[in-house]
């Protein structure tokens, strides 16, 4: 059995059940969810570094037409450590204290 694509928008019809979308209109498309981009994230940073210091980013692509994508940190399981540093909404994460092993490990 094929998936058919009965609108020729280029979305099988079950993903487009799947995600909101009607499956005989070509103007309506599935909503798909970004992805974020793993390997732009610095997992480790030296310290004594100037509070403000560019750390690393984030990024991500969706396939949706006309989106725009903004990052933010939430509050939640995971959120202890939030203040310690910015995240711009572009993606770029920077220091918002000075880590100094000796002073606050």
């Amino acid at each position: 059995m094929t998936d058919l694509d009965d609108d020729g928008d280029g979305f099988p019809d079950l993903i487009e059940i799947a995600y909101p979308s009607d499956p005989r209109d070509s103007n309506s498309i599935p909503n798909a969810s970004p992805d974020l981009d793993g390997n732009a994230v610095m997992l480790s940073f030296l310290e004594n570094l100037q509070t403000g210091s560019k750390i690393g980013g984030l990024s991500a692509t969706d396939a949706d037409i006309n989106t725009t994508l903004s990052f933010f940190f939430t509050n939640g399981v995971g959120d202890a450590h939030n203040s310690l540093f910015a995240l711009d909404k572009n993606g770029t994460i920077r220091t918002s204290t000075l880590f100094d092993f000796e002073l606050n490990a």
